[in-house]
């Protein structure tokens, strides 16, 4: 059973391709998203970014995979983003969603963001670790989130402990995707 679904984990490492992208534009950015593991974490919302560094932004584009397994509590999305020149260094993101989802699942818990230029090899992270929710913290479902640069102290340990428990507690370890 084990093997099963450490397989099954396998099949879910995939990228999708944002839906907007247009073929012309050859400048390519890896988006991946890390959802929380809280209950309710999960998104069934159309939820969308603009990315902004010193040289551009990406204007208003949306996550869409498509599929209803993506942005589920516990996992890490990757999508594929086209733009037509290079950002820059990133400065910060802006991510919301519209509140569509039906029930627990209109709300999404981000735990962080990153973002890979596929031509420089160059990762900027943004750390959220905050509900996109009317219904909880501050009722914000948009965030503003400046590049990290690098973790706080506090997120690397929160990180650290999380990503240990999931993949080396006998029982957790089943149960959880690892991040």
């Amino acid at each position: 059973w084990g093997c099963l679904q450490d397989k099954q984990d396998r099949e879910c490492l995939r990228s999708f391709l944002l839906p907007d992208n247009k073929p012309a534009n050859k400048y390519l950015y890896e988006i991946l998203t890390y959802t929380g593991p809280w209950d309710g974490a999960s998104c069934d919302s159309a939820v969308y970014l603009e990315l902004v560094g010193d040289k551009g932004t990406t204007g208003h584009r949306k996550l869409d995979s498509g599929r209803k397994d993506t942005l589920r509590r516990g996992t890490v999305d990757s999508y594929i983003m086209r733009t037509s020149k290079f950002l820059g260094n990133l400065n910060y993101i802006r991510i919301w969603h519209d509140n569509s989802g039906r029930g627990k699942y209109a709300s999404w818990f981000a735990s962080a963001i990153s973002v890979h230029n596929i031509q420089t090899g160059e990762r900027t992270d943004f750390n959220l670790n905050r509900w996109l929710a009317v219904e909880k913290e501050d009722g914000a479902i948009s965030r503003i989130v400046q590049a990290s640069g690098t973790r706080s102290w506090s997120d690397t340990c929160a990180i650290t402990f999380w990503k240990l428990i999931k993949e080396n507690h006998v029982w957790i370890s089943i149960f959880s995707k690892s991040l």
